[in-house]
């Protein structure tokens, strides 16, 4: 009522519009949520040294074997075999022309063997010899022994200016170093330079 002072007044509410102004849309801000970073102490590291592992040595045994033998057979048969070789360019050149001529090829051979094996005989090689060629009678032999190869080559080569003795000679030495023993072949060098 008017002039009522127990009255309750009400607040007025003005509305007004605001022309022309758009609506702003009013955005709650939206809480993000908090990343949790890992916090590493700051740490240096450390170098460990570690001692080296022992390995338990084991000593060595030591076995003593026989000393393998060698086999010179072949080694033996190589060489002789070159003598063979000067031996058939000399009887196919001129010995074999006559059929009648001795010593013939063979013996002429055998007898090469023959000086051989006795020479492996001085210098304690005879087993050595005998396994590469089987025994060989040196009975025989007489020092000072010339096998008759060296003489048939003596006279060839005299006769044919050619040197198949010289060659001989080495192959006789080659003979030796297969089985690890120098020789000297002073008979026949005495021969040669003698005829």
């Amino acid at each position: 009522m008017p002039g009522d002072n127990n009255a309750q007044t009400k607040p007025k509410t003005v509305q007004t519009e605001v022309l022309n102004e758009p609506k702003k849309e009013v955005k709650t801000p939206v809480k993000e949520p908090v990343k949790q970073v890992e916090v590493k102490p700051n740490i240096e590291p450390k170098t460990i040294k570690e001692e080296p592992k022992k390995v338990a040595v084991k000593e060595p045994k030591i076995i003593l074997e026989e000393p393998k033998k060698v086999d010179y057979t072949l080694g033996l048969k190589n060489v002789f075999s070159k003598v063979e070789i000067l031996c058939k360019e000399m009887y196919d050149n001129v010995f074999s022309k006559n059929a009648q001529f001795r010593p013939t090829f063979d013996e002429t051979i055998k007898n090469a063997l023959m000086y051989l094996g006795y020479k492996c005989s001085t210098v304690n090689a005879k087993q050595e010899f005998e396994l590469a060629f089987d025994s060989v009678d040196i009975s025989k032999i007489n020092e000072p022994f010339v096998p008759y190869i060296i003489k048939l080559s003596t006279w060839y080569d005299k006769k044919l200016n050619k040197d198949i003795t010289k060659k001989l000679l080495f192959e006789f030495k080659e003979f030796f170093k297969v089985l690890s023993k120098n020789l000297d072949f002073k008979e026949l060098e005495n021969y040669i330079n003698n005829n």
